[in-house]
């Protein structure tokens, strides 16, 4: 045991050697890009959604450069920096871009909102927004999709944390087109699927507040949440 306890001490230690190293090179801008090729890779893509868990990376969706839309899901190892397609099955998400990921429970992520282009024929429609909630499962590989009863908002481009476990806040983002900006909060109840609804401005429009990851701020200062 006298042995475990000194090789811990010694983890320990490099762990935080490491750990300042790092945080002392990003204050000085001393970070350098690294390329990894490999044969198997996403495609070309950009307005994609992605979510670290554990070791892994995982990139949703975005659009090419014609703006066609995706709903894949890969995998990047980061301990070995190789690319996979992940073998998902169930009810999956529609393609889209600009949707946001969140981590849930141990083994989950959240899905939810993103916007498309529609087809270049016929002319002039608008962009679609979605509402969509998807669930994805780490260790089964399975897509959910949560139904609401009643109106949800459609966003793109927010952000999302989770909040007393069972709660997702949404902040901000593009709703209708991608020129309408808001700032307006929602929050969900994932155990009930109900939503409710606040706006957080102040007498100017404007938006005093920023919500962080939820395990280092927990009050949102103004929220008077308003069920519809």
């Amino acid at each position: 045991s006298l042995v475990c306890k000194k090789w811990n001490r010694i983890i320990s230690g490099l762990r935080l050697l490491n750990s300042t190293k790092f945080r002392e090179c990003f204050q000085n801008g001393q970070i350098y890009w690294r390329s990894f090729q490999n044969k198997l890779s996403p495609s070309q893509r950009h307005s994609h959604s992605s979510i670290v868990i554990k070791n892994t990376m995982y990139v949703f969706g975005g659009l090419s450069a014609t703006n066609t839309s995706y709903n894949d899901l890969w995998l990047l190892n980061l301990n070995n920096k190789e690319w996979s397609r992940a073998n998902s099955t169930g009810t999956y998400p529609t393609p889209k871009a600009a949707a946001s990921l969140v981590a849930y429970k141990r083994d989950k992520f959240l899905l939810y909102g993103g916007y498309s282009h529609p087809y270049s024929y016929p002319f002039n429609q608008q962009v679609n927004f979605f509402d969509e909630l998807h669930i994805y499962c780490t260790k089964t590989n399975i897509w959910t999709q949560l139904l609401f009863t009643q109106d949800a908002p459609k966003l793109a481009g927010h952000s999302a944390s989770i909040i007393n476990e069972n709660q997702m806040l949404l902040f901000g983002g593009c709703n209708g087109s991608l020129g309408n900006k808001t700032n307006n909060i929602y929050c969900l109840n994932l155990i009930t699927n109900e939503w409710i609804y606040g706006l957080n401005t102040n007498e100017n429009g404007n938006n005093n507040n920023c919500i962080h990851n939820a395990e280092n701020y927990r009050k949102i200062d103004g929220f008077k949440p308003e069920p519809r």
